[in-house]
């Protein structure tokens, strides 16, 4: 008995979609450019900062929380010093007790 061979054809790319995959993937990588580009920029700005003393860790921070929802940024601030609070008060209270 002969094999028979699989005609159907492997799923991938139809001609007239090519020009479109290209299309995309040369603006991926311009895009993916850019980025790099402007990451270098970023990196440039942060050692200029750090260069005049500043503390590029808590500059990361404050840029995070700026471009987070100021309510939740207050609301997460709330719940901080609410458990800072609570530990001090028990660590003052095993102190004099």
């Amino acid at each position: 008995m002969a094999d028979k061979k699989d005609t159907t054809p492997a799923p991938g790319p139809q001609d007239n979609t090519i020009p479109m995959l290209v299309s995309r993937i040369e603006q991926i990588m311009r895009i993916e450019d850019e980025r790099k580009d402007l990451a270098e920029e970023i990196k440039a700005y942060k050692e200029e900062l750090k260069g005049q003393g500043f503390d590029t860790k808590i500059i990361n921070k404050v840029i995070k929380r700026m471009q987070r929802d100021p309510d939740e940024v207050t609301e997460e601030d709330t719940m901080i010093a609410t458990y800072e609070d609570a530990i001090r008060r028990h660590a003052d209270s095993q102190q004099s007790g």
